[in-house]
């Protein structure tokens, strides 16, 4: 076991002596992640992750397609520790770039911002750098993920993969995030796997849906959708089919549906709210505890403080009233509309409302330039400003599409908030 005393005993001897190395001790490390020795390969796996840097990240890449299927496990495995650590990184590193972004911006004659403020601020980036260079240790500044995720995807692809390679595959997808495009594919294949790990693993993976690519956000949530409302256990019928076409289909278990509850959560969109609800009463009291964090964390609401998913079903039954009463009373508008508040107000450079059209946006900033001294900060100012109103498309594109999705009927509710009006505040504007 790894956490015999005599067996970390070992490990530590042995860190002490391979440590020294870094990059040298690679291939040694490499060697180990296809050990038949899970310890072993649990072990290589956590410590290339703290040596690994560029050239040594090509030779992981490699590995992907060795015959050996243990390997190729062991290299994914060893991913998820290395963009675990990469991602954290870059989180710190882009908290830096903001700070020094607002040093650099110039002081506003009548404002709170000072000389002194920013002084005060400044040492906070470096302290952040400082944390992410600690975290990233030889790894380097870019990870090109695009590439690794291309060979991840082939390897979620084929069914006749042993299922602990496209488990391990189907994780590393989750760590490295941003899931689009053609690896939205493959796990939507692999969701269909009769091997209940691998399922639920591309449940987790799913998660990682990128934000800004709607459409692939949004097939994602439907196939997490389907997965959470079929539980094969029970009579199927009206919200009760098998996700996969088998009948029934077992693979379909309590840890699957519980994975894509808990990926529901974190795509966020309002549309998988009845299934969350109906997934109060689900069979599995794992799965009930995922579907009562996901509605909590997705509404900000909690009719129910008390509610326990292992309480009888009487009891639970009632929370679950609570839920379907404020759903057919609201149909998930107001959580949008509180939703755009927040959303809008990340625009503090320009005003939301201009970035809604971006023809008249740009020929503002175009009327801007004509007077600019300074050509080279005129385009400075130009290229600032496409960069904004792209993220803003790409954002306003998926709250846009989840606002669709409520469809038709929900329009007499979309009309009561058009003056600007909240539930938070009583109806008022």
């Amino acid at each position: 076991s790894p956490q015999d005393p005599l067996v970390v005993e070992k490990i530590n001897a042995a860190w002490e002596k391979i440590q020294p190395l870094q990059a040298e001790a690679v291939p040694g490390l490499i060697w180990g992640l296809g050990h038949p020795d899970e310890v072993i390969r649990n072990f290589s796996a956590e410590k290339i992750a703290e040596v690994a840097d560029g050239p040594a990240l090509e030779q992981l890449f490699e590995k992907l397609g060795d015959p050996n299927p243990l390997l190729r496990a062991g290299v994914c495995s060893a991913l998820q520790k290395i963009f675990h650590a990469y991602n954290e990184a870059a989180d710190l590193d882009r908290s830096a770039s903001a700070i020094r972004a607002a040093i650099d911006m110039p002081l506003d004659a009548g404002t709170e911002r000072s000389k002194a403020s920013i002084e005060k601020i400044k040492p906070r980036a470096e302290e952040l750098q400082k944390k992410a260079a600690a975290l990233r240790k030889a790894l380097p500044d870019r990870i090109d993920a695009e590439k690794i995720q291309g060979e991840l995807a082939k390897l979620l692809s084929d069914e006749g993969l042993p299922a602990p390679v496209r488990l391990e595959a189907a994780s590393a997808l989750g760590w490295i995030g941003r899931i689009q495009g053609s690896l939205a594919d493959a796990l939507l294949r692999a969701m269909d796997s009769r091997n209940p790990s691998v399922r639920a693993a591309c449940c987790r993976a799913a998660g990682s849906a990128d934000t800004t690519v709607a459409a692939d956000k949004h097939r994602l949530a439907d196939k997490l959708i389907a997965v959470l409302s079929y539980d094969p256990a029970r009579p199927e019928g009206e919200g009760n089919k098998p996700p996969a076409g088998e009948h029934p289909d077992w693979a379909n278990d309590g840890v699957v549906r519980q994975a894509a509850a808990e990926a529901l959560e974190r795509i966020g969109l309002v549309k998988s709210i009845p299934p969350l609800i109906r997934a109060l009463d689900d069979n599995d009291l794992a799965v009930r505890s995922a579907a009562i964090g996901a509605l909590r964390e997705i509404t900000h609401k909690d009719f129910e403080p008390s509610y326990e998913p292992d309480k009888p079903a009487k009891d639970r039954q009632e929370s679950r009233q609570k839920w379907e009463q404020w759903w057919s009373e609201t149909g998930g508008v107001v959580v949008l509309v509180e939703r755009f508040w927040s959303f809008q107000s990340r625009w503090k450079e320009f005003h939301a409302a201009k970035l809604f059209d971006p023809t008249l946006f740009l020929k503002e900033i175009e009327s801007r330039q004509w007077a600019a001294f300074d050509p080279a900060a005129a385009k400075a100012e130009r290229d600032r400003a496409e960069n904004i109103l792209k993220d803003f498309q790409a954002h306003r594109d998926v709250f846009a599409q989840d606002a669709v999705d409520l469809g038709i009927e929900a329009l007499d509710r979309w009309l009561k908030y058009l003056g600007g009006e909240t539930e938070r505040e009583g109806g008022k504007a």
